[in-house]
This record gives C-alpha cells, structure tokens and sequence, in this order.
C-alpha cells in the first residue's frame, strides 16, 4: 500500500487532476478494478487548500460504488499532517 501511495503522491496525471479536475482521469484511474486490487474501500483527493475534490467508495461485499461517509472526510481532515496515508481499521 505505501508503494501505491508513494507512486499516486508522484504521478503527473495525478497531480493536474487536482490542480484541474476531469472526469476523463476519473473514469481511466478511479476504476472498479482499482479498489478490487488494492482492496480499497475509499479514494479521496484533496486540493492544496483541503478543498474535496473527489471521494468515491466501493462496497466488495455489493461489488459497486458506494458514497463516502461524511464523517470519515472529516477524520482524514482532521489527521492529514500525520501521513500521506490514512488508514482506518473498521472504519465507518
């Protein structure tokens, strides 16, 4: 997983993304596919000024996208000068 995220924080793509958002790098990077193998149950991008950009969820259980819980943005907020990855054990 730290891989996943060191290789996510230097990705170009990634990175305009964020700086101008498109549903084109959604629907190529954000995939079912992508959740599956990093058995993933939520993605969230954040702009410079932790303005949300996107939150998606996925539910392996339903096999579908599933939405993210409010309260868990306001966790990954609330911790994110602690680490680049935040990672909830039976979260919400």
């Amino acid at each position: 997983m730290k891989t996943f995220v060191n290789d996510w924080s230097k990705w170009d793509e990634a990175y305009r993304f964020v700086q101008n958002p498109t549903p084109i790098f959604i629907e190529e990077n954000v995939t079912e596919t992508l959740f599956q193998d990093l058995h993933l149950n939520h993605i969230l991008f954040f702009d410079a000024k932790d303005e949300l950009i996107i939150s998606k969820g996925y539910s392996h259980e339903l096999e579908t996208y599933t939405s993210v819980p409010k309260e868990l943005i306001n966790d990954v907020l609330e911790f994110k000068n602690q680490s680049g990855l935040y990672i909830l054990m039976n979260a919400h």
